[in-house]
C-alpha cells in the first residue's frame, strides 16, 4: 500500500498550480506537484530514487516503499 502526505504550500503557489492545471490539463494540484518532483529526481540523480518513464523503479535506499511506488 502507498503511503500518502499532506504537504502545505503557500497560496501564491496554489495559484500558479491552479494555472497550470487551466493551461496544461493536469487534474489537481498533487498531480502538478509529482509531474514536479519527478523532475527534480531526473535532475538530481543522487537522489534516493530513480525514475524510468515517470516511475520509481529503483531506489538506492533499503526502503521498500520506494522500489514500488507509482508517483
Amino acid at each position: 500500500m502507498t503511503k500518502y502526505i499532506t504537504v502545505r504550500l503557500p497560496e501564491c503557489y496554489h495559484r500558479e498550480m491552479d494555472k497550470l492545471i487551466e493551461k496544461y490539463g493536469f487534474t489537481r494540484r498533487a498531480d502538478v506537484v509529482k509531474s514536479a518532483l519527478r523532475e527534480f529526481f531526473q535532475k538530481y540523480p543522487e537522489t534516493q530514487i530513480v525514475l524510468t518513464n515517470g516511475r520509481i523503479v529503483h531506489s538506492n535506499s533499503n526502503d521498500p516503499h520506494l522500489a514500488s511506488t507509482n508517483p
